[in-house]
């Protein structure tokens, strides 16, 4: 019996249950790029050799090929129009993105300020506070030595802070100190290094070099700029996802280890084959899009894709420059095809 337009779109979005994607129409293998080999925990990761992902250490698999069609779906310039159907041109963007992380503040281990010569301390010129480390600025008197009259000078020696740090005085007035004695241990907080944590879908966006900008909530108000120093490959069982190393030039003397602090990461990366996120399909085994082969023929094909970003997905293969896919009404379409599939058994 043959069925309107109209009955075979309804039937479809009735199997489909909502905006549930299932398996695409039977398929025959195509062509692919050779020779892409794939992380299984990170599938956005792609290499052209075989060898270990740099992310999490897994060996790399090889990609299987991707999946078309045997059969093109033909709908008419009527049903296209009813069901919204639009194209898309397949072409090549550079992805922009900003990656939120969220990261700890780990400062550089204190260094030691020691004692030029012999002497005593004169004076302490930097407000103690027991054990608990006080914040200088550059240059700042830290203490003042009488030399010993060996030391051969003609007067009190001052001892100025190196850097911009946090400061923990480790002698008292009066004191004897011996060349060399470490009379103070200091961290710098004039670069600030922070360690943070990347989710897995946005690995592939974040590169060394990488502008960044932080935030903390202890500085309302306030950004600091830097970049991106290291990408430390431990993949977090816990939290599923990539440690990276940044640094952030700074003023401020509130910073301290293990402050927790907020980054986002610009990233901006070369041309690549894009494909609009409306035009990916889940089959729950496989991605797919539907490419326009022809006036009204449409054909399923298999992606592999990479790094989301704007609307759009880098595309590793499936398609080519050029292709025209369905970018509205995809979804329907996979339907339509599906049931005309199981019309015709």
């Amino acid at each position: 019996m043959k069925r309107s337009p109209l009955v075979v779109l309804a039937i479809a979005l009735a199997l489909a249950g909502g905006y549930f994607i299932a398996r695409s129409t039977a398929s025959k293998a195509g062509t692919a790029s050779p020779g892409l080999y794939r992380c299984a925990m990170h599938p956005s990761y792609t290499a052209e050799r075989p060898g270990d992902c740099p992310i999490c250490g897994m060996h790399l698999t090889k990609m299987p090929q991707p999946a078309q069609a045997s059969d093109g779906l033909r709908l008419s310039v009527t049903e296209q129009e009813r069901s919204g159907l639009a194209t898309t041109r397949i072409s090549r963007r550079r992805l922009r993105r900003n990656v939120a992380a969220t990261g700890e503040m780990v400062l550089n281990s204190p260094a030691t300020l020691n004692a030029p010569v012999d002497g005593a301390i004169l004076t302490i010129n930097v407000a103690a506070e027991g054990p608990n480390p006080v914040p200088v600025q550059k240059n700042q008197l830290a203490l003042v030595i009488q030399p010993s009259q060996s030391a051969h000078l003609p007067g009190p020696v001052e001892i100025r802070s190196p850097a911009q740090a946090w400061m923990t005085v480790n002698v008292a007035p009066n004191a004897p100190v011996k060349e060399g004695f470490p009379l103070a241990y200091y961290t710098s907080v004039e670069l600030l290094p922070v360690i943070a944590e990347i989710p897995p879908e946005s690995i592939d966006l974040v590169k060394k070099g990488a502008y960044a900008e932080m935030t903390a909530d202890t500085n309302p108000g306030q950004v600091w700029t830097g970049s991106v120093t290291n990408l430390l490959g431990i993949y977090s069982e816990k939290t599923r996802a990539a440690k990276i190393k940044l640094e952030f030039p700074n003023r401020s003397l509130n910073m301290r280890s293990n402050m927790p602090v907020h980054v986002r990461i610009r990233y901006e990366g070369p041309p690549v084959l894009t494909i609009p996120e409306d035009a990916v399909l889940w089959t729950g085994q496989h991605w797919i899009c539907y490419v326009a082969e022809s006036p009204g023929r449409f054909r399923a094909h298999e992606l592999a894709i990479g790094a989301q970003a704007e609307g759009l997905y880098q595309v590793h293969s499936g398609v080519r420059e050029g292709d025209r896919v369905v970018s509205k009404a995809a979804f329907l379409l996979d339907s339509e095809s599906r049931l005309r599939t199981e019309i015709d058994r």
